[in-house]
Order: structure tokens, then sequence, then C-alpha cells
């Protein structure tokens, strides 16, 4: 049930104007009507006309009022919904980092543990881990240390050879000495010298073709020959 009502001024000046018999009426309509929801279709025609306007006002303020509160009802229950979820998300949070602390400490205490070795354990282990150096050529030292150079200048330009690319060098470098030592150190020389990612073939020097003018001989019968035929002509 309500409690109050909105009386504007204006219904003030209006019911100061009606005669007395009629003020006492509307006032008490407007009570009936706002508090006890007392309807004005009984009353005298002249305050009913008066009344009416005025029911419209307390039902339209009255419509607002409940909706103001059906809001505030609304975001109650909101802010309840959200304050339950923080606090279960916070709790579950809460929870892993527990769960990640034992962990963690349990982990801690396991490798604490492990690093406890004998001399002897921490001696073998060293000879084990540590990697032996590939051998490309083990029947030629010279070419295995000049390929295993072409492998170092290729990290020092960026440009590291993976496994696939090493067996790939090695059949090409085979291929273009056609099996020759000597040749294939000078190409893999070559790419070293050069910073070249690849291997490239020699570069073969023309053969000599000037002619020894001292050794040089003559037709000279087919010479005379010549000159005679173009004495003729």
């Amino acid at each position: 049930m309500k409690e109050s009502f909105i009386f504007y001024k204006s219904w003030g000046e209006t019911i100061k104007e009606l005669p007395e018999e009629y003020k006492c009426k509307v006032v008490d309509a407007l009570i009936e009507y706002a508090f006890e929801g007392k309807q004005i279709d009984d009353l005298e025609q002249l305050v009913k006309a008066i009344v009416k306007p005025m029911c419209s006002e307390i039902d339209k303020n009255t419509e607002k009022y409940n909706k103001k509160v059906e809001n505030l009802k609304n975001n109650s229950r909101n802010r309840t919904e959200i304050d339950t979820k923080s606090k279960r998300n916070r709790n579950e949070i809460e929870g892993d980092n527990v769960n990640d602390n034992v962990n963690v400490n349990v982990n801690d205490n396991k490798n604490v543990n492990d690093l406890k070795e004998t001399p002897t354990e921490s001696v073998s282990k060293k000879k084990t881990s540590k990697k032996e150096s590939p051998v490309y050529f083990p029947d030629d030292a010279a070419l295995d240390d000049n390929f295993k150079e072409f492998i170092k200048m290729r990290k020092q330009i960026k440009a590291p050879m993976t496994d696939r690319a090493v067996s790939m060098a090695m059949k090409k470098l085979k291929e273009l000495s056609g099996g020759d030592s000597t040749r294939a150190l000078r190409i893999l020389e070559n790419s070293i010298r050069n910073s070249w990612k690849d291997l490239y073939p020699l570069k073969e020097s023309p053969p000599d073709v000037k002619k020894d003018l001292s050794t040089q001989t003559y037709d000279f019968e087919k010479l005379e020959q010549q000159l005679l035929a173009r004495k003729r002509i």
C-alpha cells in the first residue's frame, strides 16, 4: 500500500477556487483514489470532472514509481549474482594457487634430491654428454676438414645447414669433382673464400690455341699452283 502521493501546486489553486461544499469532496476523492484505489465513477458530475485529470497524474506517477522499484530490485539481484560469481572465481583462483604452490614445493624437493649425485655418476654423465664431432670423409682428412670449414662458414653467414642440406652438399661435391679429391678441395675452397652458400663447378682454363710458328709447315707446291691460277685470271 502506498504511503504518499504527489500533490501539485496547481491542484491546490484549482481547489481554492471551488465552493466550500466541493473542496472537501475533491480532497477526499483524491485521498481515497491514491491510497485506497477507490474509483470516482460514483462522484457528482462536477467533482468527477475536477478529480479525473488529477487521478490520471496519480496513475502516471504510480507507474513511474513501480518501474523505479522494479529496476532497483533487478539491479540488486544482478549485483548479488555478480558478487556470488566473483566470490566463486576468487575461491577457485585461490584453490589453484594453493595447488600450484604444493606442486612447486614437491617439484623443488624432487629436483634438489636429483642433484645429489655421487662423484662417479657426475663424471660418467660428463663423458656421455660430450658430443663427438661427426666425420664426413673418413678416408680423406684434408677433404673432411675443408668440408667442416664450409659448414662453419655457412653458420657465420647466418645460413646454417640442416642434416639434409649436408647430405645433399656431399652428394653434389662428389658429382662436381667426379670423385677427384683435389678438385673437391678446390671447389670447397672457392665457396669458403667467396662465402657462397652453394658449391659450384670449377672454371677450367681454355686450352692454349697459339701455334708454334717454328714447327709450322707449309705446302709450297699448293701455294705455287694458287698463285698461277690468280695470274691467269
